[in-house]
């Protein structure tokens, strides 16, 4: 999937991803970071012996899949409380 961006860091640690596909309306992303995230993040880079545009990469990935699958969540939650049953405790609905 990286395969499918590109990315550049400036001399400021901005970065701007490009999608290589043909998609028309999609525009260069630029990210500013404070400077006490830019060490960080170097340092984090220098002790897994990557650079810092992969683990960019990778953080934005992860972020992304973990909100597709939260949101995915919370709909199988309420779709099991529309139903009458409990998500948590995976049982149905209880009768007096």
């Amino acid at each position: 999937m990286w395969g499918q961006w590109e990315v550049e860091a400036s001399i400021q640690s901005a970065i701007h991803l490009t999608r290589l596909s043909a998609i028309p309306n999609l525009k260069a992303v630029e990210v500013s970071f404070p400077i006490e995230l830019q060490t960080k993040l170097a340092r984090l880079a220098a002790q897994q012996g990557r650079d810092s545009n992969s683990l960019v990469v990778e953080a934005v990935e992860r972020l992304v899949d973990y909100d597709r699958w939260f949101k995915s969540e919370v709909e199988k939650g309420l779709t099991q409380i529309e139903q009458g049953n409990n998500p948590q405790s995976g049982r149905g609905r209880r009768t007096a």
